[in-house]
């Protein structure tokens, strides 16, 4: 069955795409089966949409309680086959990703079964692999996203257009780079503004302002401190 969190959606489509031909149904998914007038071809119309609902449920009996929950029969299988295209097709780059990203971080560790953590590894790299084409440019992807550890906030943005890449505009590594760049360009322009209003800050003030030795306060020196213990103790400020 089609299970989002199975990530099989490719292999889903492939084996339902096959079913549905067979079975003389892929073109009501595929909306190339015109439906019929009511009026002018009533029995025609009929069959259509007994064919239509065939073809729906066929669908709706082979994905997740979640995935059917989201369709309709009354909007008919076409709908139904690219509402479940549309929910699926564009997890498959960041789902390989966190697939990839997986199967490079499981370690082997003492008491655990070696062969079954391989099973797990192996398990990890065939899901992302059936998922879609993966190219160069997508590990690339997966190394610099694997490197940023350190950096959830920007490994969330990286994530978030990686999901929303599409073969029209895709996302790839080198506007991953083209992003870090200008994180690195603002985050030196802070650091050099914060440096410099320091600096303007020291700069500004008064070298020159005397503290006095006896009672610690600045804008006068012991010789003029009306204190006791002060140069004029006891006197008032106008004396």
């Amino acid at each position: 069955k089609l299970n989002k969190l199975k990530s099989n959606y490719k292999k889903w489509n492939k084996d339902m795409t096959h079913y549905l031909a067979i079975n003389g149904l892929l073109s009501y998914v595929l909306g190339e089966k015109s439906k019929p007038s009511p009026s002018s071809e009533p029995r025609a119309h009929e069959n259509w949409i007994e064919n239509d609902c065939f073809a729906y449920t066929a669908i709706t009996m082979n994905v997740s309680d979640d995935n059917g929950a989201e369709l309709d029969m009354a909007k008919g299988a076409k709908v139904a086959w690219d509402t479940l295209r549309e929910r699926h097709q564009n997890e498959g780059p960041v789902r390989q990703v966190d697939l990839l990203r997986t199967a490079l971080n499981v370690k082997c560790k003492k008491g655990m079964p070696l062969p079954q953590t391989c099973r797990k590894i192996c398990d990890a790299v065939d899901q992302a692999f059936m998922m879609g084409d993966f190219t160069v440019d997508l590990f690339h992807c997966i190394a610099i996203i694997n490197s940023l550890e350190d950096f959830p906030h920007i490994c969330s943005s990286i994530l978030w257009d990686l999901r929303a890449s599409t073969k029209e505009k895709e996302y790839t590594s080198k506007d991953i780079r083209h992003y870090l760049e200008s994180k690195e360009t603002l985050h030196s322009a802070t650091k050099s503004f914060s440096v410099s209003d320091i600096a303007l800050t020291a700069h500004t003030k008064s070298p020159n302002v005397p503290t006095c030795s006896n009672c610690k306060r600045q804008g006068h020196s012991n010789l003029y401190c009306i204190s006791p213990g002060g140069g004029m103790a006891g006197k008032t400020i106008q004396e």
